[in-house]
């Protein structure tokens, strides 16, 4: 799962990141806001299925749900440009939790030199 991080700017200060996917897997950008929004459920979701104390598990975010066994994750984005179709990607499991350390480790990086920065200016 190749992506790029985008800086988001307001003012020539950043605000924010995202990461951009391609194809099918860019419903992987709403999944990471989410993760963002319910980090310490989801993450507890995926250990539990890795883990193998619980065979599967599901869960519903601001605007993705997903089904998670140890092999895979169906992750479908629920406000889908057609309303007619639905946009569903899957992706190994294991490597969707690597993923979702990495967005929150960029995140936190990011929050904290954010955070250095404002405390700078006072």
């Amino acid at each position: 799962m190749n992506y790029q991080i985008k800086y988001i700017e307001h003012q020539g200060v950043v605000e924010d990141m995202v990461f951009l996917f391609e194809g099918e897997y860019h419903i992987l950008s709403e999944f990471l806001d989410d993760v963002d929004s319910f980090s310490r459920e989801y993450l507890e979701i995926f250990d539990n299925v890795l883990s193998g104390k619980v065979e599967k598990d599901s869960a519903s975010g601001n605007s993705c749900s997903f089904e998670v066994d140890k092999d895979k994750t169906v992750i479908e984005f629920l406000y889908p440009e057609d309303e007619n179709e639905t946009e569903i990607c899957t992706v190994n499991t294991r490597e969707l939790r690597a993923l979702m350390d990495e967005w929150l480790q960029k995140r936190a990086e990011l929050l904290n030199k954010k955070n250095s920065i404002e405390h700078e200016k006072h």
